[in-house]
């Protein structure tokens, strides 16, 4: 028969191990989780030809978006400067 002091041992002994179970438990999972993202992005990355066509186009729709957007502004201080101009000329 165990003593007192050795059936408590051994009981946290167990939770000991116990813990542990559930921290590897948790590490086993997390590992899964990095190892299907890596999968994932070794797919995307994997196909270098795609990968360079979609960065090429996103930056020209950048490209595009910035020479729109300073068209724009140069159309409305042209048109400023056109208002200014009749407002000034009494034409308007």
């Amino acid at each position: 028969m165990l003593s007192h002091s050795e059936s408590r041992r051994l009981q946290q002994d167990l939770e000991k191990v116990q813990q542990l179970e559930g921290k590897i438990t948790e590490e086993l999972s997390t590992l899964k989780e990095q190892v299907s993202t890596m999968e994932s992005e070794l797919h995307t990355y994997g196909d270098l030809e795609t990968l360079r066509q979609t960065a090429e186009d996103k930056r020209k729709e950048s490209d595009y978006a910035s020479v729109a957007k300073i068209v724009s502004q140069q159309v409305e201080e042209y048109n400023k400067s056109l208002i200014e101009s009749l407002q000034t000329n009494g034409l308007k």
